[in-house]
């Protein structure tokens, strides 16, 4: 056999540990999974459909090993911040508002019913994150972990806001029964997400309340007519007290 023979017989020897040595290269990289700081991978069975089809990896910064073949998806545990808030003028229109070209990621004021059927506007802002003990359960619900926030969090967070200001007066929301039913805000909003567990209330601040602006303007002029009334009572009593200082002079 001539060299050349020897060569194309030795190269085809080769090519199969070649083969075999780049399989290897590739197994190993899309077996190692790098996470970040407050992140949490989950990987996953691409044949399987039930949450035994995930396993949850270690909540980084870490690296971890899986399966060649398994797929993953990279969960951010870091706290959310989501306000909602409105800016109002004089007149009672709204001049500014999460929302807004310049606020695109905020939400306008919660407008939220009161016992009497009256609205008012509560600024809010939500802080939170989500759980790592069910994010299998998590990711079948959500496939798009985005969806968390805008079709679980804040609609759950609406809806929660409303039922309980629903029990309450437009005064009581807004004057001194306000700490009470921020308290049983706050408590009504931990006990519900904790009941699925998927997510974790952090902090709810209401900044502000604001009363609907007609009624706003019915207290204001009730109040104003109370002190006129208080006014000429007063000088009227004076009146008096002077009439029968006089007398008795």
């Amino acid at each position: 056999m001539n060299e050349n023979g020897r060569m194309n017989v030795l190269g085809m020897k080769f090519i199969p540990v070649g083969i075999a040595l780049v399989a290897v290269l590739l197994i190993g990289v899309f077996s190692v999974e790098f996470v970040g700081v407050n992140e949490m991978v989950v990987t996953y069975n691409p044949f399987g459909s039930t949450t035994s089809d995930f396993v949850l990896g270690p909540i980084g910064p870490a690296t971890f090993f899986k399966p060649f073949y398994y797929g993953t998806r990279t969960i951010s545990l870091a706290q959310r911040t989501d306000h909602m808030w409105s800016e109002w003028n004089e007149k009672g229109a709204v001049v500014r508002k999460g929302g807004d070209k310049d606020f695109p990621n905020e939400f306008p004021a919660l407008d939220s019913p009161t016992k009497e059927g009256l609205f008012v506007y509560i600024d809010l802002t939500l802080r939170w994150h989500i759980s790592s003990k069910k994010l299998s359960e998590i990711i079948m619900a959500f496939p798009n972990v985005a969806d968390v926030r805008t079709n679980y969090v804040l609609p759950k967070v609406r809806q929660l806001v409303r039922d309980v200001t629903s029990q309450y007066t437009a005064i009581d929301v807004y004057g001194s029964g306000r700490p009470i039913v921020s308290m049983k805000i706050q408590t009504s909003l931990q006990e519900a997400f904790a009941k699925d567990d998927w997510v974790v209330v952090d902090d709810l601040n209401i900044r502000k309340i604001d009363l609907d602006f007609d009624y706003y303007l019915s207290i204001e002029n009730k109040m104003r007519a109370e002190q006129k009334l208080a006014e000429v009572k007063f000088e009227a009593d004076q009146k008096i007290v002077k009439a029968r200082a006089e007398a008795e002079a």
